[in-house]
């Protein structure tokens, strides 16, 4: 699934007219989510770190591909999913930062075929 992350930096090229480098590019290097089966007696499954990569310029927004149920423990989990995750990653200038936490809901199928029966 593809996160669309807005960098609200500032371009700090027009800042630093000496070294004319922008130092705001946000790189991201994982995911951190936790996962909620929202039926009652559902599982929940914490602090699951997904690799990603990308790279959002300062002052822009991109997409950044999150393959939300690669880790095992999140591929056992049916029904309605309530995922809850931030993105963390680094500036040129080496600076850690991470995104606000967002919430997605999956609804997932087990079933061959997963019709409008399953939802």
């Amino acid at each position: 699934m593809g996160v669309v992350v807005e960098n609200n930096l500032t371009d700090t090229s027009t800042v630093n007219s000496i070294l004319r480098t922008n130092s705001a590019t946000f790189h991201p290097h994982q995911v951190v989510a936790d996962y909620q089966e929202t039926q009652p007696g559902g599982i929940t499954v914490t602090q699951q770190i997904i690799p990603t990569a990308g790279s959002v310029p300062a002052g822009g927004s991109g997409a950044v591909l999150v393959p939300f149920f690669a880790p095992i423990p999140a591929t056992l989990l049916t029904g309605i999913i309530r995922v809850t995750f931030h993105i963390e990653g680094v500036l040129d200038d080496g600076s850690n930062v991470r995104t606000s936490k967002r919430e997605y809901i999956f609804v997932t199928c087990s079933t061959s075929g997963c019709n409008s029966t399953c939802l």
